[in-house]
């Protein structure tokens, strides 16, 4: 697996045909170079904007490819040691065949046991190499031929898992059948990598090089269109949230004028009835019956029984909030339960308690709804301030059953499915905002939401 020293074999030839060949082969490693920097700067912004984490790993996908095709250019310009030099192009061509193996079960959809099992063994053989890069002196030539024999065997395991696992994708979506192509691509670089290990490129890569480089831009292909409708919907969240926050402020200054008008309306109705009762003890003193009878209704109609809104915590666009979702629940017979506390100051604005207040209220209301009309409909929310930490507990009954999880990671059973897992996805995006986490936990028959962010002193 080793070269003994010459890298390339002799070429013969006149100046200006050496200076052509090497040209050519470097000119087409620069675009390949510069084709990679262009990946890493566009997954680089895509991240920055939807902060998805396969965006992250392509692009350090290309940083490693950059580390592994790189070496033509860096002898070209410098006289490099071998060690750790080649030491840290393997690094990157067996942690770019790892990457790629990660990905790979990403877009495949592989089970949790089966992607563990393989990228395991992927870390294992990374860790393995640098293990003996360092121990490489004392080794005898029969155990590096057997690590040259094991690596070899490692890529030819990897080339049938992957055509393997591409396979039973392509054979579940006709939309996986070029990474089942690219696969199978694979697989062949990797016989004719040992088929022909006497094999020197005289312009471009290894067979692995070229083949890896294939499949990364497969992969980024099919992460494409996900990254495009997550950094939309992203940008689409954002505008909506700005929009709601200007309405929000608009509709807390009118809250707080509707409030000191309902003062005002309670003092005057509270002040309005001592005139009352001082007119009906003159009326009885003169025995005018007519004017009693007329101070008995106005006195009936003016104690009036209608609901007034609750102070909750405080806060009047929360407490128009609470006080919306408890008289719903009123009306759709849900017996509503809030107990609920923020402490002062606390780092979250209005518009974000309002927007994961009535995500997980609404997801609450609407799971109850999907109950019989026999069944026990409830919903409980707590809150808890302690010294470092604000808890909010909010669980609700439902009917035990689940939809399978988005791609977010989140449940839905919404007809629409432009809105699946958007409530508890905007929830917990404003929950690690501040630092906190957010964890569900269904059971049986109650679902509930546990979210704890810290207190900033």
């Amino acid at each position: 697996y080793f070269y003994s020293g010459m890298t390339f074999p002799p070429a013969f030839g006149t100046p200006q045909a050496l200076n052509y060949t090497r040209g050519i082969r470097l000119g087409l490693r620069l675009c390949t170079i510069f084709t990679f920097q262009v990946a890493i700067f566009i997954c680089g912004y895509f991240w920055f904007r939807t902060r998805h984490k396969n965006t992250a790993l392509l692009a350090l996908l290309c940083l490693l490819m950059i580390g592994w095709t790189v070496y033509p250019l860096l002898h070209t310009l410098f006289l490099l040691p071998v060690f750790p030099t080649y030491w840290l192009e393997t690094l990157c061509c067996y942690g770019t065949l790892t990457l790629l193996l990660y990905l790979h079960n990403q877009v495949c959809g592989i089970a949790a046991t089966a992607s563990r099992i393989s990228c395991g063994v992927a870390v294992g053989i990374c860790v393995g190499v640098s293990v003996y890069f360092f121990g490489a002196a004392s080794i005898p030539d029969w155990g590096i031929a057997a690590v040259s024999r094991l690596l070899a065997g490692y890529k030819l395991l990897l080339s049938t898992y992957l055509i393997f696992t591409a396979f039973l994708t392509a054979r579940k979506s006709e939309k996986n059948h070029r990474l089942f192509y690219v696969s199978l691509f694979f697989g062949c670089a990797c016989l004719w990598d040992r088929i022909y290990p006497a094999y020197d490129p005289i312009f471009g890569g290894w067979f692995l090089e070229w083949v890896c480089t294939v499949l990364i831009y497969m992969l980024a292909t099919m992460l494409w269109k996900f990254l495009a409708e997550s950094y939309t919907q992203n940008r689409l969240l954002q505008q909506q949230n700005h929009n709601a926050e200007k309405q929000l402020i608009m509709q807390t200054n009118y809250t707080f004028q509707l409030r000191e008008q309902v003062e005002i309306r309670r003092r005057f109705v509270h002040d309005f009835r001592h005139h009352l009762r001082t007119l009906h003890t003159l009326a009885e003193q003169t025995g005018d019956q007519v004017i009693l009878e007329y101070l008995d209704s106005v006195g009936e109609y003016s104690s009036g029984s209608g609901k007034i809104m609750e102070t909750y915590c405080g806060r009047p666009a929360v407490d128009a909030l609470l006080f919306y979702y408890d008289n719903l629940a009123e009306i759709q017979h849900i017996d509503l339960s809030l107990q609920f506390q923020i402490p002062e100051p606390f780092s979250m604005t209005d518009v974000e308690l309002c927007t994961l207040l009535g995500n997980l209220l609404e997801n609450a209301v609407e799971a109850c709804l999907r109950m019989p009309p026999e069944a026990t409909k409830r919903i409980r929310l707590k809150t808890a301030c302690k010294p470092a930490f604000w808890y909010m507990v909010i669980e609700n009954t439902y009917d035990g059953m689940l939809a399978p999880k988005e791609q977010q990671g989140f449940f839905t059973r919404k007809n629409n499915s432009e809105y699946h897992g958007i409530g508890l996805s905007s929830a917990m995006h404003l929950v690690e905002k501040h630092k906190g986490t957010l964890d569900v936990q269904p059971s049986a028959e109650l679902f509930r939401v546990g979210i704890m962010i810290p207190i900033e002193k």
